[in-house]
């Protein structure tokens, strides 16, 4: 399942959906809105193996790890948060949700960056173009 932060706007939503992507957003179909991103965690923990994607830097913690969901940071521009979030969800080392789960990532446009559940140390992997 695809999540969407509540604070991803409309028009990247919609994309994702033109391409066949079932997401569902915070504050629309699940929990509600305004949650804080400490609430959205025992939330992510519910539901079936869940994919959060957000644009909040903060989310970028180790610490957020946890082998019941996945967690994408994307760093980019909003008008690319569609375009990104396929890709990332396309790359051989994430396009299936038991390649994601336990993993907290940073998507930028010049790499992927991961913390994994139980690992100390970052990952960093470049974009197959």
């Amino acid at each position: 399942m695809i999540i969407l932060d509540e604070n991803v706007v409309n028009s990247q939503r919609k994309t994702l959906l033109r391409k066949r992507y079932h997401v569902r957003q915070i504050g629309y179909e699940l929990g509600r809105k305004g949650m804080s991103d400490r609430d959205i965690l025992p939330l992510l923990r519910t539901l079936h193996r869940p994919t959060l994607l957000t644009s909040d830097d903060d989310s970028y913690v180790r610490d957020l790890c946890d082998t019941r969901y996945s967690l994408i940071v994307l760093g980019i521009e909003e008008q690319a948060f569609a375009e990104y979030s396929i890709r990332v969800l396309r790359h051989p080392s994430f396009a299936k949700w038991r390649l994601r789960m336990g993993k907290t990532l940073s998507v930028t446009r010049g790499a992927i960056r991961f913390w994994q559940h139980k690992s100390h140390r970052e990952t960093r992997l470049p974009w197959n173009d």
